[in-house]
């Protein structure tokens, strides 16, 4: 999962993602996360290039894509397109293995807020799917995006070709440098104050 952008302390956004899909980090297959930032990445890579953009928020995910149950893998699961968010990412081919590759690991793991506090709740323990009712609906400027990618590279774009450490941090995905344009959480009323160098990283509970 660290290879597929996945970074310590968990980012506002993957803290919102968690919180509401009531998954633990370690539920969401290796390429989920391949995904999950990958589609992250093309949005800021639009934002950046045009005014009117949006930058990829938890309503925005959810409205693309939805967690999966692994079928023979329990209490794990993958990132599926919902219609019209198909082909725009080409995720890695099947990772086997990763189910049975632990470690243990404690620590202050989730990025905080000036006061302190994490953003979300992080489930540390494997929990059932939360259902997403009413699943989020797509923005104009979200369906552009899509439609954007779609025409430029109807064959979608390559995970590894976007979740790469350099994109990471220009995205805002592995610091929170107030200079750039971030990833955003779409909790409400939320003000994200965030220091401009990444904390060391700190160990994760996986389980």
């Amino acid at each position: 999962m660290f290879e597929y952008g996945l970074r310590l302390p968990l980012h506002p956004f993957v803290q919102e993602f968690l919180f509401r899909t009531g998954l633990a980090p370690a539920q969401v297959a290796p390429n989920g996360w391949g995904v999950i930032f990958a589609l992250a990445i093309l949005f800021w890579l639009r934002a950046r290039d045009s005014e009117e953009a949006e930058l990829l928020d938890v309503d925005q995910l959810l409205a693309c894509f939805e967690a999966k149950r692994i079928a023979k893998k329990p209490g794990r699961f993958y990132m599926c397109a919902r219609k019209g968010a198909d082909g725009i990412v080409k995720g890695p081919t099947s990772i086997k293995g990763w189910v049975r590759k632990w470690f243990y690991a404690s620590g202050e793991w989730l990025a905080k807020d000036e006061s302190g506090r994490s953003f979300f709740d992080v489930p540390t323990r494997f929990g059932n799917l939360v259902s997403i009712r009413p699943v989020p609906e797509l923005t104009q400027a979200s369906f552009d995006t899509l439609k954007y990618y779609k025409e430029h590279f109807p064959r979608g774009r390559k995970v590894g070709t976007l979740v790469t450490d350099k994109l990471l941090l220009e995205s805002g995905l592995l610091d929170y440098n107030p200079a750039v344009r971030p990833i955003e959480s779409s909790r409400p009323n939320s003000e994200l104050g965030m220091p401009s160098l990444l904390p060391p990283p700190f160990p994760l509970t996986l389980c």
